[in-house]
This record gives C-alpha cells, structure tokens and sequence, in this order.
C-alpha cells in the first residue's frame, strides 16, 4: 500500500512542476479546451493589434486554478502517507505494548 501512495506523490509532484512550468498536457481536458480557446481569441486581437484583456484574465485564471487543484491533490496524497505511517507505527506499539505473556 506504500508503494501506491508514493506513485501518487510523485505523479501529483510532477503534474504540479508541470503545471508551474505551464506545460498545457498537464491541464485537464476541459481545462485545455478553455486554455486554447482563450489563447485563440488572444492571439486573434493581438494579430488585429486589439487587447484582449478577458481572454488574458481567462488563461491566468485556468493556470491559477490548475495549480490550487494540484497542489491540494499533492497535500492529499501527502496527507494519506502520513495517515498510512501513523497506522503503521499505533500497530506496532500495540503490539510491543502487550508483552509476551
């Protein structure tokens, strides 16, 4: 059961650095399409020398949301680890704690 929760770590480890680095195929699905749909319309006032302040607003928005849902996902598997340990160390004094006898 170790060996699960530490994949999780490190899979939530690694989609959060990718996230920050703004690695798209990190993002969900729904998340990509409202990415490059934002970053469409961006580019598409930009090329007419307009602003787009929505859309920017939009991409910040998705990325910054991206990385609080990673990092509670981290926390969590972090979170479990701690529980799986603690388990493991309240079996173990309970058995020490009853002797041989």
């Amino acid at each position: 059961m170790s060996r699960k929760t530490d994949q999780a770590i490190a899979t939530a480890a690694n989609r959060l650095a990718r996230i920050q680095r703004k690695d798209s195929s990190a993002l969900s699905a729904g998340d990509q399409a409202k990415y490059f749909a934002a970053a469409t319309v961006s580019i598409g006032q930009g090329i007419r020398r307009r602003n787009a302040p929505m859309a920017d607003r939009a991409i910040e928005r998705i990325w910054a949301d991206a990385e609080a849902v990673a990092k509670a996902e981290l926390a969590a598997a972090q979170q479990a680890k701690n529980d799986e340990v603690a388990a493991k160390v309240a079996a173990r004094a309970e058995r020490k704690s009853k002797g041989w006898f």
